[in-house]
């Protein structure tokens, strides 16, 4: 077997390995491993150095203290978001990804749909209302849009996931996928055209 042989199936197989490992890959998330939270009404957010009411009435209100305290975070690049109550999807990437959660609402997953993944996300923002801590906000920036998120140990027993919404984004980036059949054409023509050479 020549070499340029040897090097085609090896990135064949190569890309079949990536592929299969993206699709059966899940991010799991649980509270333990926010990156920032709410330790309850009038108290510290931990992971933040403000002493201030970061919890406040209702989800404006978070969102408008972690706009003016959390550097990198902006609630106006609402991507997507799932409100448990009205079973619905929003945002510029509603039609991408769709979820569902356990009957208590205590875990959950957000599934990419194959259409236009978000490609530059930032944060996952996992909200309750009723109960302490009343958010957890998750890095998410190595995320790669297409791998199913797994929420799990969220308020069990005492309270509900009421909604999620993803942060952050940029729609121009193709898919890995789609690069890598692009790099693969561009060797083709380069085997060939060595041989027309030869």
């Amino acid at each position: 077997m020549t070499n340029n042989k040897k090097l085609l199936n090896g990135l064949l197989i190569a890309v079949f390995l990536l592929v299969g490992v993206q699709a059966n890959a899940d991010l799991v998330l649980t509270p333990g491993g926010a990156t920032y939270f709410g330790v309850g009404s009038g108290g510290l957010c931990a992971g933040l150095a403000e002493p201030t009411d970061c919890d406040g009435p209702g989800t404006s209100h978070v969102l408008g203290w972690l706009d003016a305290n959390l550097t990198g975070f902006d609630s106006s690049e609402e991507l997507y978001k799932r409100d448990l109550d009205s079973a619905t999807d929003a945002g510029s990437f509603a039609d991408s990804y769709n979820s569902s959660f356990s009957s208590d609402a205590s875990s959950g997953r957000i599934f990419w749909l194959e259409v236009s993944p978000i490609t530059d996300p930032k944060w996952l923002f996992v909200k309750d209302g009723d109960n302490e801590p009343v958010w957890y906000l998750f890095d998410i920036s190595s995320w790669d849009g297409m791998m199913t998120i797994s929420l799990s140990g969220f308020w069990p027993s005492n309270g509900a996931i009421s909604h999620v919404s993803i942060y952050g984004g940029d729609v121009s980036v193709p898919e890995p996928g789609t690069l890598a059949l692009f790099g693969l054409g561009l060797l083709g023509l380069r085997v060939t055209r060595r041989r027309r050479k030869a």
